[in-house]
């Protein structure tokens, strides 16, 4: 499995590869052309009519680690500091066949653990953190920045699938694994390819009616799916957009406008925003006007 995703990021890897190489050289040999005679009229004219690299593209050579990686609140990990029973039950509903594992604190990652190791501790007559901590593997740590690409290349070269985001203090951030960087750089080739019939993803996706979300959706997804123009030079998910804007966390009910939707929040916790719900400010109801609250599930059976 592992040999078959390196052969895969491989070769996709190369087709963005040739792109580059092949955007790059009509640039370079337009400009020679030009120097050759006389300069156009405006300085506008000479680039106007190469290629320019799809939307998705762009993002993916622009983008960092940072951008997929998994946030800090999000990461599912093991204290080695809990009981042997709470261990087990991290163990066994863990969604992941690899899970961080610290010490009293994320801060504090001491290694991590591959699930089918830790399984066949589970029929051992000692399961306890002594055990398993025989069983981790050193933590790979990665800059806060690092681009996508280049990510894909150590990951490579270090033999790693997982890792994890600090910033210059050492402090976690996120956690970004292999499977996360293939991904993204299988989306942004599919969509060099369009389908049949398929909308412009520039087309906005979301009904009058709204649509309920998570918030702590990263920003570049809810553009890639919606069509939707959230600025990504700040903060990454919708929740820390929504905070910056305010300047405050939120109550449930409050509402703003960001990037031409407007923004409902259904539900705070822990400090950030929960739920959200998106609509076209086309459809902006009067200021005056009460707007109807509606939880996940509400919105699912409606």
């Amino acid at each position: 499995m592992t040999t078959l995703l390196w052969l895969l990021i491989g070769g996709i890897g190369g087709l963005i590869g040739g792109f580059i190489v092949a955007v790059v050289f009509l640039r370079n040999r337009r400009s020679f052309s030009q120097n050759s005679t006389q300069k156009a009229c405006s300085p506008e004219a000479p680039n106007a009519d190469l290629p320019e690299s799809p939307p998705h593209i762009q993002e993916l050579l622009s983008g960092s680690v940072d951008d997929v990686m998994t946030p800090r609140p999000q990461i599912q990990a093991l204290d080695l500091t809990d009981a042997p029973t709470h261990l087990r039950q991290g163990i066994a509903a863990g969604h992941y066949s690899r899970l961080p594992v610290y010490e009293d604190s994320l801060d504090q990652i001491v290694g991590v653990l591959d699930l089918r190791d830790a399984l066949r501790l589970f029929s051992a007559q000692t399961f306890d953190a002594d055990a398993l901590r025989t069983l981790l593997h050193p933590a790979y740590y990665i800059p806060t920045g690092t681009p996508l690409l280049k990510q894909v290349q150590q990951f490579q070269a270090d033999q790693q699938r997982l890792g994890f985001v600090v910033d210059e203090y050492g402090e976690l951030l996120g956690l970004v694994t292999l499977e996360d960087l293939a991904h993204e750089i299988a989306t942004a080739l599919s969509a060099l390819r369009p389908k049949p019939g398929e909308a412009s993803p520039t087309v906005p996706a979301i009904p009058e009616t709204g649509i309920v979300i998570d918030a702590g959706t990263a920003l570049r997804t809810l553009n890639r799916r919606l069509g939707s123009h959230f600025p990504l030079d700040g903060p990454k998910t919708l929740s820390g957009l929504i905070v910056e804007h305010l300047g405050d966390i939120p109550e449930a009910g409050t509402r703003c406008e960001l990037s031409g939707y407007l923004v409902e929040i259904l539900q705070t916790k822990q400090h950030a925003v929960r739920v959200a719900k998106l609509r076209p400010c086309a459809v902006t109801p009067h200021k005056n006007a009460s707007l109807p609250l509606q939880t996940p599930e509400e919105q699912a059976s409606s």
